[in-house]
C-alpha cells in the first residue's frame, strides 16, 4: 500500500488493508510527505493502516530509505 497518508477514501484503503492482513499478506505502508508537515502527524497517520511503515520526507533518499528499511525488516524476521 503506497499513500500520501490522506487516501481518497479511507474505508476503501482501509478495506484493502484489512483484506491484505487476513490473507497473511505482510503490509508495509510507504508514505511520501513534505518535511514540512508535522511528523506527530505523518506517524499518526501511519498507524492507521500498518505498524510497518517507511515515511519519505526527502524525495532524494527514496532508495536508500527503502532499502534500508528491507533489510533491517529481513534481518529482524531472520532473529
Amino acid at each position: 500500500m503506497i499513500t500520501d497518508g490522506e487516501p481518497d477514501n479511507e474505508s476503501v484503503a482501509k478495506v484493502a488493508y484489512d483484506t491484505a492482513k487476513s490473507q497473511g499478506i505482510e503490509v508495509i505502508t510507504i508514505i511520501f510527505k513534505h518535511p514540512s508537515i508535522l511528523q506527530q502527524v505523518i506517524e499518526y497517520k501511519a498507524t492507521i493502516y500498518s505498524s510497518n511503515n517507511i515515511i519519505i520526507t526527502d524525495f532524494t533518499q527514496i532508495e536508500e530509505t527503502i532499502i534500508n528499511y528491507c533489510e533491517k525488516y529481513i534481518n529482524n524476521a531472520l532473529d
